[in-house]
């Protein structure tokens, strides 16, 4: 009876796996959308791709906007854990998935599952301006904008796709727990602009054996900032990465595989700051074919890592330089080739040595950090003291480990940063790209880069300030009186049109009277913000006849 029992078990099994691999599977995402609010145009895809359009082959990261110049080809997320029954689960991808797809558009339901009409519904990108969401507070809106009344947040009436569970963060007027801006929600986004998407790594149901995925699904906030004058030039990200697996993922690793084209791609050196937790791009020579004399120098800051059990957060666990696919250091082919470059070994478990030495095997000083020197000492180790010829560079750098359980979230943060003032070239100092990064750090920690304003003020016209006239004429000059009872203020005031677009930015002064000049403004209606030096927002609205 054995035989036929076990024959007739393994048909069972046999069809029960086959039959669910053959059910259809999502598609990748196609939708994308730019951020462009300040000095840089990036375009993001609802799969989870930064930047690279796998159709085209083109990289759409644009530092100064407007110039053609994209110094970032791609970014593309690596995952790695070992769940409770001690297999290694990865997601990864390069190039956006050309040659190897990881990621698909929406969420995975409690279960560890999609189907392909959610992803379809998921194949968008969100996009929204801080300008839109106060002119929408202050009731100076006709209707809900779109992107308002249609925020993938929890219970959605306005949408048929929206799930019972927690995905686009809002700020819930009501208490109820469910999204529903004709109640006062609204979207909570960091960031002056605000791009949003989920995605996940099962994209199907597949086999219930496979140990191909890890099973998560992510959202991701991309944002940046035009209200800040040293923020023009970088941008902003949050990942949260959800378990879905339906067990404990242990030692959990996110890695960040950054290709940068430096202008001309075919040039450039890497390194980083190991007590920074940065990765940086820099030129191999004086001039750049695309950016010419003295060209930028580009940096990848986790501003917080992934949080562990102590309350701490992990800092940047591993950076390398990842070579072309068939070196050691190349583009993983397994998950075990993914899962050693988390944790700073080659494809074949070869750990790095200090100095370059040994990079197959060597021996000791093992470090887990590539370059880490400054390019200016000539006795450390970096890609200037190694005389290396430039040439095509892509950076790694990964987090972690952490324990996640079924159903738990995870979130780190980082920033792109472009930084051109201040660099001598050839082998250039790293202190204007780690000023940079000391800046970013001090406002994240702080709370100021992360901080969501849920009220703002609602009129100008206030014990605060006064002004007038308004409505003004066009071709005139407003004027700004500050109120003499209290303390003066430095301050940034800002002009939005009716579609949000910033028309007039103005320093005001610390003195009672400012005066604004609106020669070159048409007739209409404009949205005002008040940024004050010591804290606080004020807005409001002009009329220009």
């Amino acid at each position: 009876m054995k035989p036929a029992y076990f024959k007739i078990l393994f048909f069972l099994l046999f069809f029960h796996f086959n039959g669910h691999a053959q059910l259809p599977q999502c598609e990748k995402g196609v939708t994308f959308a730019d951020l462009d609010i300040n000095n840089v145009r990036a375009r993001y895809w609802a799969s989870g791709d930064m930047w690279f359009d796998i159709q085209t082959f083109k990289n759409h990261y644009e530092v100064p906007k407007g110039s053609g110049i994209h110094p970032f080809f791609v970014f593309d997320l690596w995952v790695g854990a070992i769940d409770e029954m001690g297999r290694k689960r990865t997601a990864f991808q390069y190039y956006a998935g050309r040659a190897k797809n990881a990621y698909f558009p929406g969420p995975l339901n409690d279960m560890g599952d999609t189907f392909p009409e959610i992803c379809n519904e998921y194949d968008r990108v969100w996009k929204i301006n801080k300008s839109t969401l106060d002119s929408f507070r202050l009731g100076l809106l006709s209707e809900v904008p779109k992107d308002i009344l249609e925020w993938p947040a929890r219970n959605n009436p306005h949408i048929s796709f929206s799930p019972e569970q927690d995905l686009a963060p809002f700020v819930d007027a009501n208490g109820d727990d469910n999204y529903n801006p004709m109640d006062g929600d609204i979207p909570k986004i960091l960031g002056d602009q605000a791009l949003w998407w989920v995605f996940n790594d099962k994209g199907g149901f597949g086999s219930p054996t496979a140990n191909k995925t890890v099973q998560i699904d992510g959202h991701c906030m991309a944002y940046a900032y035009n209200t800040i004058p040293e923020l023009q030039n970088h941008t902003f990200y949050q990942y949260t990465l959800t378990n879905k697996s339906q067990l404990r993922l242990d030692s959990v690793m996110v890695g960040m595989s950054f290709d940068a084209c430096l202008g001309q791609f075919d040039d450039d050196y890497v390194g980083c700051d190991t007590l920074r937790n940065l990765g940086i791009f820099y030129n191999g020579d004086e001039i750049d074919g695309d950016y010419g004399e003295n060209p930028p120098i580009l940096g990848v800051k986790l501003l917080q890592g992934l949080p562990k059990e102590d309350d701490t957060y992990s800092n940047m666990y591993t950076f390398w330089n990842r070579e072309p696919a068939f070196h050691v250091w190349g583009f993983p082919e397994s998950n075990n080739d993914a899962f050693n470059g988390l944790r700073g070994l080659s494809k074949n478990g070869w750990k790095m040595t200090y100095g370059g030495e040994g990079f197959n095997g060597g021996l000791p000083p093992h470090t887990r950090y590539m370059y880490p020197s400054e390019p200016t000492d000539a006795n450390g180790w970096s890609e200037c003291s190694e005389e290396n010829s430039p040439s095509d560079r892509r950076l790694f750098m990964s987090t972690g480990p952490v324990t996640l359980q079924n159903l738990e979230q995870t979130t780190f943060h980082f920033a792109v940063l472009w930084v051109r003032e201040g660099i001598e070239y050839p082998c250039p100092s790293f202190a204007p790209i780690r000023q940079a990064a000391d800046y970013v750090q001090a406002l994240f920690d702080e709370g100021l880069i992360t901080n969501i304003e849920e009220k703002p003020t609602t009129n100008l016209q206030s014990s605060t300030i006064h002004l007038f006239p308004n409505p003004a004429a066009s071709n005139a000059v407003l004027y700004l009186n500050q109120n003499s009872n209290q303390a003066l203020q430095k301050g940034i005031l800002q002009l939005f049109d009716s579609l949000g677009k910033l028309v007039k930015s103005v320093a005001l002064k610390e003195t009672q009277r400012n005066e604004i000049e609106l020669f070159s403004l048409q007739s209409g209606i404009y949205f005002y913000r008040l940024q004050w030096e010591k804290g606080g927002v004020e807005n409001g609205k002009l009329m220009i006849q």
